[in-house]
């Protein structure tokens, strides 16, 4: 972990397209000096902004953020305080129409209701929000309704068979990145099992389906927060 202006030093000479946030320090306050930097940035791919306690006071600065960077393909967003009104927010403004509908998006542990994961449905349906960010919402959050879960599944099957994708490429892919398929995700639509075993498990209550902490993981945890997530195939 490196403090705020070193991490700010370090970044300024990284070009590479996987860009890690988390763990250094840094919060939502933090986004508009992290616009500066990554704006000028040739192409980033996958932008990590777990545990910043973004919530809806830095919203326009992480609206800024998104839209200034060229090339995302994923963003993780875990373990923020994004809320209903982050979601509908991010989903309504149209200089991240591209992003919210072509991004695979880790919205999990963000405080989110069902009245949150309804907005971002129906943004589905309408073509306006991507179905594996989608499941994301399922995990972490404060979710019971189960017909809404049910949906948010079925959605995700109906995309993985419109971009036919075969059991073939999901096995292809988690011999690239090493990992096991239930690790991999929802590529395309598979959903994942933990987040499938963990609502299974879960009665009504006031707590999310999944422990929600804001305590960053240790450093030994560190290669985990990144495989049991969805990811896209493409």
């Amino acid at each position: 972990m490196l403090n705020k202006a070193d991490f700010f030093k370090s970044l300024s000479n990284d070009n590479s397209r996987k860009i890690d946030c988390s763990n250094n320090e840094l919060h939502g306050e933090d986004l508009t000096e992290l616009t500066k930097i990554l704006s000028q940035k040739p192409i980033i791919e996958e932008l990590n902004l777990n545990y910043l306690s973004i919530g809806m006071a830095y919203i326009n600065d992480l609206k800024r953020l998104l839209s200034s960077i060229k090339g995302l393909r994923f963003i993780h967003l875990r373990h923020n305080q994004l809320g209903n009104e982050g979601i509908r927010s991010l989903i309504e403004d149209p200089a991240l129409k591209n992003i919210m509908r072509n991004v695979d998006i880790d919205f999990s542990t963000n405080q989110i209701n069902d009245e949150g994961l309804k907005i971002a449905i129906n943004a589905a349906k309408e073509d306006k929000f991507s179905p594996n960010s989608l499941l994301t919402i399922t995990y972490g959050n404060y979710v019971y309704d189960s017909s809404l879960i049910k949906e948010c599944e079925s959605l995700a099957e109906s995309y993985r068979k419109e971009k036919q994708v075969t059991p073939e490429e999901v096995d292809e892919k988690c011999s690239e990145q090493n990992i096991k398929q239930s690790e991999l995700g929802a590529p395309g639509g598979y959903f994942f099992n933990e987040a499938s075993t963990s609502r299974k498990s879960n009665s009504s209550s006031d707590t999310p389906n999944t422990s929600n902490t804001s305590t960053p993981p240790s450093e030994e945890n560190q290669q985990l927060k990144q495989k049991d997530i969805p990811r896209r195939l493409s």
